[in-house]
């Protein structure tokens, strides 16, 4: 059996009179609205939203404020709803966080890994650096994870380990939410470390019965003594 996530949807916009504004004034172009459910630390919340160019995925606005938000800290810099805690964006590569998306459609065979393309949507806003933790929620519903780890967020074109675990295969479509990626930062990093880099075209995957060994046998070894023992393998 063929499990789905995350397909294409479409969505009837309705004609929206509103007319924004900037916050300098300019007037903004509508293309109009449309009604959305929003989900949040485990709520689900019936909204309407103005469609219109603007740099962010999306702007909570006042009405929703009032109706769903029961305070805002601060102090804490957070949202209050229905005793959950909402981090809020203050700005800053450090504090930025982005989805991470497939950029192709895909199918991934039960207990496979592959690699495969990624975009990160407004990465300018991250570090050079960022590190990229899966979906919680696309591992619970499709037993797939994307690998986390460290990127180049400068990158054009930016690729990562993708795991199938489970018993069956599995289709994700484009513009699937696999994670997310915040700035990293190296602090105090020693100078003698060196790491090892090898063109994805250079790697031959190892066998499936000769898999499960090299992950055993490596351990407790270092990137070289890793790459060497790979090698041998292969």
């Amino acid at each position: 059996m063929v499990s789905s996530f995350g397909s294409e949807r479409s969505f009837q916009l309705r004609s929206a009179p509103n007319v924004l504004k900037t916050v300098n004034g300019e007037s903004m172009a509508v293309t109009g609205s449309v009604d959305l459910i929003v989900e949040m630390c485990g709520e689900r919340f019936d909204t309407s939203f103005v469609v219109c160019a603007i740099e962010a995925d999306g702007i909570l606005g006042q009405d929703f404020l009032k109706q769903h938000v029961d305070c805002i800290n601060y102090k804490r810099s957070c949202l209050m709803i229905c005793n959950n805690a909402v981090a809020l964006w203050t700005g800053g590569a450090a504090n930025r966080v982005c989805r991470v998306e497939c950029m192709h459609t895909i199918s991934v065979p039960a207990h496979t890994r592959m690699s495969i393309f990624v975009k990160i949507p407004m990465k300018d806003h991250l570090a050079e650096l960022g590190y990229v933790e899966p979906s919680f929620d696309l591992m619970a519903k499709c037993e797939v994870a994307v690998i986390d780890g460290i990127v180049d967020t400068t990158s054009y074109t930016l690729n990562m380990h993708f795991l199938n675990y489970g018993n069956s295969d599995v289709k994700i479509h484009k513009h699937t939410n696999l994670g997310f990626c915040e700035s990293y930062f190296e602090h105090d990093c020693p100078s003698e470390r060196i790491a090892f880099v090898q063109k994805l075209s250079d790697i031959v995957s190892l066998p499936d019965h000769l898999t499960d060994l090299y992950e055993r046998s490596s351990t407790h070894l270092s990137d070289s003594e890793k790459q060497c023992l790979y090698k041998l393998l292969c």
